[in-house]
């Protein structure tokens, strides 16, 4: 299962390595240990190639039938541009 995060860069300045902190949530049945489960990639919108990037999930948390967490990650946008990157998760092995 993934999620798309998209990030628009509207200043015309390029940005590279730009730390992003979401909070997100996801059905406690569709994760077990979002730790170690939780991965981040960048799509290449030119070739459709993904490629994984370095993730640090912190705070998880879980309350009736919602698992949450912090997710950080440096993203690449180009000045005026836009990236998505997935967030798999869901993926125990």
């Amino acid at each position: 299962m993934n999620l798309s995060v998209a990030l628009g860069e509207k200043a015309g300045l390029e940005r590279r390595g730009e730390p992003v902190d979401l909070l997100i949530a996801f059905g406690a049945d569709q994760s077990t240990d979002l730790r170690r489960e939780i991965r981040v990639a960048a799509l290449d919108s030119t070739t459709g190639i993904l490629r994984e990037i370095p993730s640090q999930v912190y705070g998880e948390n879980c309350r009736r039938d919602t698992r949450s967490c912090r997710l950080v990650f440096l993203a690449d946008v180009a000045a005026k541009g836009r990236t998505e990157y997935l967030v798999f998760y869901g993926n125990p092995d």
